[in-house]
């Protein structure tokens, strides 16, 4: 089982960092001490072997403790990413049965009908490994895909299966205890596997980017460089988005690429920057990967998936399940050691594409057209079916159109992928009834939604009389026109620019995004783009500007009209996380740390020359996610940034500070560090705050989740029913994901020195 194999890793190498992320590290030990103590938490639970356990978590060594936990209690783990819309997860969680549900404070009060298991929960349990239940043939994941029926299907990963893949993965990539993987892929996509479990079979670390991180190209560049990886494992889109910002190694660097067809101009420009360069192809149903090829810049040919992995085997078939010649197309079919067991509660299926096939032995029809080369190696033509690759992802039309006919204005729905290779998108036809209309389109578009992550949104919707077909009389999808290319945000009406540089952004916004027209008020998510389109985009923007953008300013301001009014308003003097709320007088300043609304009115009441700050411990923390830094873990490191903050508007003393509620211990540990830095503190202010350590092991329990629910279900329940966007809805779980490290920094707070003056408390009567 594979997380033997890591235990055999922890024995050799106990010290060793195994996984990192931003300033948290966990050691071989630790980590398997922490997995430890779930699985002996999950046991006591009645998790064994068969037992499936949902596992929703955002991107941290929660995770990677939450996937050995459950293994190691014998269990199958049932991965469900966050991002992905409620009815959706609801769906994998009605079809799995599952009971006990790994997750987070912010994230628990997404699912009803299973019990929540939080990090805190397991800190009583025992660190020794809990011994071994199950064997190879018991289940490790039920990873959920695309399915062609309108709902996602499970695709069951046995042991054996995993085991096999990873040490054949690893006789390819051949890492040692020096090696740095970087991961960037979502629990939710396969790929995860390979990231987590060959380097920590090997003893070599591997490093977490943040979602956000992932999504941007120069964050994600900033993290390779200063992590110091020497693997990243990523689709062709991300590396494009790593190439389109010159990203270089100054090392030795592996570069492993897979989830969609390698484009050679994108493999010549990898190949320059990578010392070896692996491109990999496989369908899920065979464990992640099942053929590799090294790609040499000068001999690629795009297509070229090169020959199968240890114990896999690939045949090439015709349309009477033989083998083909060398140069005759087929389908490829995959065999050997790392085979599904099947799909999840759906023999009829598992039956259908899995099967006993004489002596070639049990086979997946992957549905890929191929043929054999010369060479021995394998070039990949395409799909048989009508599955879709959409910037790595695994898309059945069938689940597209599936969710359009739940809307009742929809009588028949068509969904195929249009534009080039670098800008592949979804489009939707629509026969409608009820008097849908083009004007009318936006709630069917708020439906999908609903149901569908963003990578299955289509872009746009054209409407049709009729669609066209072919002589047998199906769907002909080639003949199905473009899009028209119109406006695709139909719930606003259309706003036109009103300045020169609006007009320019406007030309170069259609341009990009491949519409017609564009308003400024539209919003560049809702018209299909992307995180490699907003790279482009920010890239023809800022000659325009005069200024470098960021991905964080298009996520902030995804409209013409917001980046250009950010433009004019911004405070370019100020460091992050600062408002001047009264920024001249004569009088030093005072510096109010928290995000407390009423410190402006605090300001008015004040001396009228006396500047005013205030430091949002909120908006640091946010800032630290959106840059793919990691979120501060300690009281401390937050307040060292606020420091630097301080200094950057009054670098002497005397200083006056305040800090309330969850900026109080913040405002103490400042005072502290200016202390330690021989400056003086003349006033330091505290609102409503415990004294340190005293309401220890209170606010990191309940206290902390039924405050993180309240937030959620009084704020964020009331934009759901209101039809906000999803982003709405994830930036409320990001905003109680920060609550809540913010409150565990302050439940672990204790100052490891006095703080040497009085210090005025203000409680309310």
């Amino acid at each position: 089982c594979i997380h033997a194999l890591f235990e055999q890793q922890v024995e050799r190498t106990p010290e060793a960092d195994a996984v990192v992320f931003g300033s948290e590290k966990l050691t071989y030990r630790q980590l398997n001490q922490r997995a430890n103590q779930l699985a002996h938490y999950l046991r006591a639970r009645g998790v064994g072997p068969e037992v499936l356990v949902g596992l929703c978590l955002e991107r941290s060594p929660e995770l990677i403790v939450g996937i050995l936990g459950i293994l190691k209690a014998g269990g199958a783990y049932v991965p469900l990413d966050p991002g992905y819309p409620q009815k959706r997860l609801d769906m994998i969680v009605a079809d799995t049965g599952i009971r006990l549900m790994l997750t987070q404070p912010e994230l628990a009060m997404r699912f009803t009908g299973v019990e929540p298991v939080l990090p805190g929960d397991t800190a009583a349990c025992p660190q020794d490994n809990p011994g071994l239940k199950g064997n190879p043939g018991s289940l490790a994941y039920v990873i959920f895909t695309s399915g062609s029926t309108g709902r996602p299907k499970g695709v069951m990963i046995e042991q054996r299966a995993l085991v096999n893949f990873v040490l054949a993965a690893q006789q390819v990539v051949q890492l040692d205890h020096s090696a740095r993987l970087l991961s960037v892929t979502t629990i939710s996509f396969d790929i995860f596997a390979l990231e987590l479990f060959l380097p920590l079979l090997c003893g070599a670390g591997m490093i977490l980017a943040s979602r956000e991180t992932a999504m941007d190209g120069h964050a994600l560049a900033r993290l390779l460089t200063r992590s110091r990886a020497t693997h990243l494992q990523a689709t062709p889109t991300t590396w494009q988005m790593l190439v389109d910002v010159d990203w270089r190694p100054s090392d030795a660097f592996t570069g492993l690429c897979g989830g969609e067809l390698l484009p050679r101009e994108l493999a010549q420009a990898m190949a320059q920057r990578c010392t070896t360069l692996w491109n990999w192809y496989g369908p899920t149903e065979a464990t992640v990967w099942a053929t590799v090829l090294e790609v040499s810049a000068r001999d690629y040919a795009a297509g070229n998936i090169g020959k199968p992995l240890s114990n896999y085997r690939v045949f090439i078939l015709d349309g009477a399940d033989n083998p083909v010649p060398i140069g005759v197309v087929g389908e490829l079919a995959i065999g050997g050691d790392s085979l599904a067991r099947g799909y999840f509660n759906q023999p009829d299926l598992t039956a259908a594409r899995f099967s006993e096939l004489g002596t070639l032995g049990r086979i997946y029809r992957t549905g890929d057209r191929a043929r054999w080369r010369q060479d021995g190696q394998i070039e990949f033509l395409g799909r048989a079916d009508e599955q879709l690759k959409v910037r790595g992802f695994r898309i059945e039309p069938g689940d597209i159109e599936a969710c359009l006919l739940q809307h009742p204005d929809v009588s028949a729905a068509v969904v195929r992928v249009v534009g080039a290779a670098e800008n592949r998108r979804l489009a939707a036809y629509i026969i409608a009834r009820n008097g849908l209309s083009k004007e009318t389109l936006g709630p069917l578009r708020d439906h999908v939604k609903q149901y569908l992550p963003d990578y299955m949104c289509p872009t746009s919707y054209t409407l049709l009389d009729r669609f066209p077909l072919t002589p047998n009389g199906k769907v002909d999808r080639q003949a199905l026109p473009d899009p028209d290319g119109s406006r695709l945000d139909l719930n606003d009406s259309y706003v036109a620019p009103q300045t020169p540089l609006q007009q320019q952004l406007t030309e170069i916004w259609a341009d990009v995004l491949g519409v017609d027209k564009v308003g400024i008020r539209d919003d560049f998510f809702e018209l299909g783009g992307h995180s490699l389109l907003v790279l482009r985009l920010i890239a023809r923007m800022e000659p325009v500007m005069g200024e470098q953008l960021s991905l964080l300013d298009m996520f902030q301001n995804p409209s013409i009209e917001a980046i250009t009014r950010r433009d004019a308003n911004r405070e370019d003097t100020l460091p992050e996380a600062v408002t001047a709320i009264r920024a001249t007088g004569s009088l030093a300043p005072f510096f109010a740390i928290g995000s407390h609304p009423r410190y402006t009115e605090v300001a008015r009441r004040l001396d009228p020359d006396q500047p005013f700050y205030r430091l949002d411990v909120y908006a640091l923390q946010t800032r630290q996610l959106l840059g793919g830094e990691g979120l501060l873990q300690s009281v401390e490191a937050i307040a060292a940034q606020l420091v630097n903050a301080i200094l950057s508007i009054q670098p002497r003393g005397p200083y006056y500070l305040g800090g309330g509620c969850e900026g109080s211990f913040v405002a103490l540990e400042v005072a502290r560090t200016l202390q330690q830095r021989g400056e003086e503190v003349a006033q330091l202010v505290l609102w409503i705050t415990p004294a340190p350590g005293f309401r220890r092991g209170v606010m990191f329990g309940k206290p902390a989740l039924t405050r993180v629910l309240h937030q959620l279900r009084y704020q964020m329940v009331p934009e759901l029913i209101a039809d906000l966007t999803l982003r709405t809805l994830r930036e409320a779980i990001r905003h109680a994901r920060i609550e809540y490290r913010i409150f565990r920094a302050m439940d672990l707070y204790m100052p490891a020195g006095r703080f040497e003056g009085p210090i005025d408390l203000v409680r309310t009567a």
